[in-house]
């Protein structure tokens, strides 16, 4: 989580000329009395302790800065991204900032609930000011803690910048005879920790860089089992001592020898010098400098080809980066779709296998969309963490496919489970007949569970369940064109089906998924003022109602290409 807040830009970071703290004329004897001025956290008690450190100023754009676990990662990926990186200059994606934000909250949260949990108010945390200050401030706290012996002393968001690279431990736990134990507090699942063990590697290899003798290294969890999300048995801690720190096999050891991904002295080369050269990967499509990089000048890139596999892309790569340039061989039927679209530069019509697939829908026609939300702390008492929740849904209907609309809505109260209302409003809306169309199989996970979540509507529930049509798999099926760009999301396929929607979400208060469950999970803790609650439910359905009335616009759309 720190190299996420680190990426993120939290906290200025040091100047481009990196110096080793340890070259400089400050004295790291501390006493007990400077020790405790320590603890106060501000440089005038810094300076008051006798440690005085010149201000550094944030870096400008383009100027090199301490390789921290999110730089690491770039250059992994790409040493020019890495590059770039380093020197702040990737653009800044601002499309699902406002759920990004409720996510990293969600992290910060788990983080200061875990510490306040287990050491109760003791402890020190380290300044978030400029990196060099923050480092001779742990070195000065570490000295004084080993010094007294004070076995169980705690400090928060200790760092370390040694020879150009920089990471913060969450927590650095002293054990006694010189030796800390290092904690990575991770608000993920207690069953998918393993992913995130380079994050713990990266800090733990910055550790050593600077001199810690590390005891053992543990990471803390989300316990998805939990009863009770304020207790405390939402903390899982996992000790991945074995897994990091033991010779030859930890991670530790092969991430400073650069046999996992590259060396961190690799990583400083790569990035510290003379920019590298562009070169066409297969996670370049992700990438933030795509469109000014290898995807430059490319009219419909190969990496538009769905599902492409690296062997694949390596194929292609050596015959075009554009499909057009490229033979169909090979392709999955799914990719030769997309392939046929750019050859012929429009639409690739399954006419007979589309008219069938809207032929064998009964009428009426409904058209489903859920909300839901869900996280670390759930907003019901009673469930447990990541556990989903459904919050709204939005249901427009018609008899015949150009015939009156009506509409129907539900969003949830913010204070209680209103799990079972929303379940038994929807099949009172949906009736017993017609086709259900959704887009995606959400909303038939969802209806699974919670017909399992209440046994005695279950029936009704799979009699909904048998009615639904997904529009996405149909799409996928039957239809393509250029400008899918071999993608088959609804706010893809939307505008280029119905060229009326281009632009209709980018005008919404809330426009994607992602954000509308970021904003219904703080309304439900009360983190708005009371007077706006009712205008952002308001935007909650507005956001849900376009949704499913696109759907209907879609069916239309998809009708006349069935009709030639």
């Amino acid at each position: 989580f720190c190299s996420v807040r680190e990426a993120a830009g939290g906290g200025p970071l040091a100047a481009p000329e990196l110096r080793d703290p340890a070259a400089t004329a400050v004295p790291l004897a501390v006493s007990t009395a400077r020790f405790l001025a320590l603890t106060a956290k501000r440089k005038d008690d810094l300076e008051a302790a006798g440690l005085v450190v010149p201000p550094v100023p944030h870096p400008a754009k383009g100027q090199l800065r301490p390789l921290n676990k999110a730089v690491y990662d770039s250059t992994n990926l790409c040493a020019r991204k890495g590059w770039h990186h380093r020197r702040g200059l990737l653009p800044l994606d601002t499309k699902g900032l406002e759920a990004s934000q409720h996510l990293m909250q969600q992290g910060i949260d788990f983080e200061t609930s875990y510490v306040a949990w287990k050491y109760a108010g003791s402890g020190t945390t380290v300044d978030g000011g400029a990196l060099e200050e923050s480092d001779l401030e742990t070195r000065a706290l570490m000295e004084g803690v080993q010094g007294a012996e004070e076995v169980g002393a705690a400090i928060f968001q200790a760092t370390f910048l040694r020879e150009g690279v920089v990471a913060k431990a969450d927590v650095l736990e002293y054990v006694g005879g010189g030796e800390w134990d290092l904690y990575e507090v991770k608000s993920c699942s207690s069953a998918s920790y393993r992913g995130y063990l380079p994050d713990l590697a990266f800090t733990a290899s910055a550790a050593r860089r600077a001199g810690v003798s590390l005891r053992s290294t543990i990471m803390v969890t989300v316990n998805t089992g939990a009863t009770s999300a304020s207790g405390e048995d939402i903390f899982a801690s996992i000790d991945c001592t074995q897994e990091l720190l033991t010779a030859e096999e930890g991670l530790v050891q092969m991430l400073e020898e650069g046999t996992v991904g590259g060396s961190l002295d690799w990583a400083l080369a790569a990035t510290g010098g003379k920019e590298p050269e562009a070169e066409a990967l297969l996670h370049c499509k992700k990438c933030e400098l795509f469109r000014e990089c290898v995807g430059k000048g490319l009219t419909h890139p190969i990496w538009e080809l769905p599902r492409l596999s690296e062997k694949k892309f390596r194929q292609l790569s050596a015959q075009s980066l554009e499909v057009g340039g490229i033979d169909g061989d090979g392709l999955t039927a799914q990719q030769l779709r997309h392939w046929r679209s750019v050859q012929e530069g429009g639409w690739v019509v399954d006419t007979k296998g589309l008219t069938r697939a809207l032929g064998e829908m009964p009428k009426p026609y409904l058209y489903l969309d859920f909300e839901s939300c869900g996280g670390v702390r759930p907003i019901f008492d009673g469930l447990r963490p990541y556990e989903t929740v459904v919050t709204q849904y939005s249901l427009h209907a018609c008899e015949e496919l150009r015939g009156e609309v009506s509409h129907h809505d539900y969003l949830a109260e913010g204070g209680r489970d209103c799990r079972r209302e929303l379940l038994e409003r929807l099949l009172r809306d949906l009736g017993e007949e017609g086709s259900i169309v959704v887009y995606s199989s959400y909303e038939k996970t969802q209806l699974k569970a919670l017909a399992q979540m209440f046994p005695d509507l279950a029936p009704a529930v799979e009699g909904v369940v048998s009615r639904l049509v997904d529009f996405e798999g149909v799409i996928k099926a039957h239809v393509s064109h250029p400008l899918f760009r071999g993608r088959s999301s609804l706010k893809v396929t939307l505008p280029v089906l119905v060229p009326s929607y281009e632009g209709r979400y980018a005008g919404m208060a809330v426009s994607d998924g992602g954000q509308a469950s970021a904003r219904f999970s703080t309304i439900s803790r009360g983190g708005f003022p009371a007077e706006e609650v009712e205008s952002m439910r308001r935007e909650l359905l507005d956001y849900c109602a376009l949704d499913t009335l696109a759907m209907l616009e879609l069916h239309r759309a998809l009708a006349d290409l069935a009709e030639g």
